[in-house]
């Protein structure tokens, strides 16, 4: 088994796990681990059936899950092309300045559920592709800043004082925006 990134090259070693699960799901959808925390580049012995295999890059939601058959006798190679990017959060006084430490961060899908949350000066996370909105709290407020991210872009997200402190409607919006409606029909 195997890893890649958007651009073809390996994922860096030390930031890819592997889970092996069995191809049938419970009636809640979960299904059995046969091994867990599989390393890349490994040659792993399984009977011959169906699996899937679960792929974590990084540690926050850059996660793929393929389904792969093992037939007898033969070995069966598996590539996984993860789309995540690094992405390198910064709170500063002003654009391009330095980052400032005793930081809380939050980071939000668009749908306002939380991905990871930490504190830092430079926190630095593998996310999925999509839209997202991170929140840094310092000093009592709360900055914030939507965000998206690319397969293979990584890029730096600055947070900036003068951007203002979000207002305490604000914030609730971000992490319980309101249901997106349906398109009905016109009247």
């Amino acid at each position: 088994m195997r890893a890649v990134l958007a651009n073809g090259q390996p994922c860096p070693e030390g930031s890819i796990r592997f889970d092996i699960m069995s191809d049938e799901e419970d009636q809640f959808g979960n299904r059995a681990t046969i091994l867990a925390d599989a390393k890349p580049q490994s040659v792993i012995r399984l009977n011959a059936g169906a699996y899937h295999v679960a792929s974590l890059l990084g540690d926050a939601n850059a996660n793929v899950g393929v389904d792969v058959t093992v037939e007898p006798g033969r070995i069966t190679e598996a590539t996984i092309k993860h789309t995540g990017a690094k992405i390198t959060f910064r709170l500063v006084q002003s654009l391009g300045g330095e980052a400032l430490a005793n930081t809380k961060w939050t980071i939000l899908t668009s749908a306002g559920d939380t991905v990871k949350s930490n504190a830092g000066a430079l926190p630095t996370h593998i996310l999925a592709a999509g839209s997202y909105a991170v929140v840094a709290d310092h000093g009592g407020l709360s900055y914030t800043r939507k965000f998206s991210v690319e397969p293979g872009d990584d890029k730096q997200i600055e947070v900036a004082f003068e951007d203002g402190p979000t207002s305490p409607e604000a914030l609730q919006a971000l992490l319980d925006p309101p249901e997106r409606r349906a398109p009905g029909p016109a009247h």
